[in-house]
């Protein structure tokens, strides 16, 4: 150890040996602690990278779905390895490639058809994130539309990921569970209804600006109906007087 060490750190036979932390000072902090948990290969993802799932809530069962996502913990293929259950692990989507999350979702080539077709309607090449960290955390910044105070807008761009991913993953269960399977236009077409559907069943989703007509044309590819919403009507309040007979 004292060859090791010999020109590298000052050493003092006076001075008892202790513990310290990290290259510098040798102080401890929550903070370095934090940083150093975060390197690691298989640390929980850092909460910024899943706090829009949150932000934009959609449905609660796919909102939690995506959360499992982003902690890398669904039950694919590789995820059942680990846990010492063995089985076909092939992609069911493509057949060609082993299945992990990242593959099933964003990679297949079945997934990747699936997307292009619910992102047919958005002007521009949008190019799908690699991993799901930066799907969750730069999927605003992809918009090829100002969403700044158009609410209903907004969260239908926000949910995309979430009702697409969910439709790729139920079709994936199907094929295992049921032996049956659906076109990739045909999973696309079941993300846009339930995108239309959740944006319908939200009369809060209001849009303070109006829409250009790329917007206009691009929402109502979900829907129709919810172009015509406008804020909910104030509650009105009767007016009373009361006398009182002398």
């Amino acid at each position: 150890m004292t060859q090791l060490l010999h020109g590298k750190a000052p050493l003092a036979s006076s001075v008892h040996d202790k513990r310290g932390w990290g290259h510098h000072s040798g102080s401890y902090t929550a903070a370095k602690g934090y940083r150093s948990f975060q390197a690691l290969q298989y640390a929980a993802p850092n909460p910024a990278q899943w706090n829009f799932i949150w932000s934009y809530p959609f449905v609660p069962k796919i909102d939690f779905f995506c959360w499992t996502l982003a902690h890398r913990s669904i039950l694919t293929g590789d995820n059942l390895k680990t846990r010492g259950m063995e089985g076909p692990s092939r992609c069911p989507l493509c057949l060609n490639e082993e299945e992990s999350s990242i593959h099933l979702l964003l990679e297949c080539s079945f997934s990747k058809e699936t997307w292009q077709k619910v992102l047919l309607l958005s002007s521009g090449d949008i190019a799908i994130p690699e991993n799901f960290k930066e799907l969750f955390s730069s999927w605003a910044s992809l918009s090829p539309f100002a969403l700044n105070k158009k609410a209903l807008l907004k969260s239908a761009w926000m949910w995309i990921p979430k009702a697409v991913c969910w439709k790729i993953w139920l079709e994936r269960n199907r094929r295992i569970f049921r032996e049956e399977e659906c076109s990739s236009s045909r999973v696309a077409s079941k993300a846009i209804a339930m995108l239309g559907e959740d944006l319908d069943a939200n009369p809060s989703l209001v849009n303070s600006r109006p829409l250009d007509p790329q917007e206009i044309r691009w929402l109502s590819g979900f829907t129709s109906k919810a172009l015509t919403k406008s804020a909910p009507p104030k509650p009105c309040l009767s007016k009373w007087e009361v006398r009182l007979d002398e």
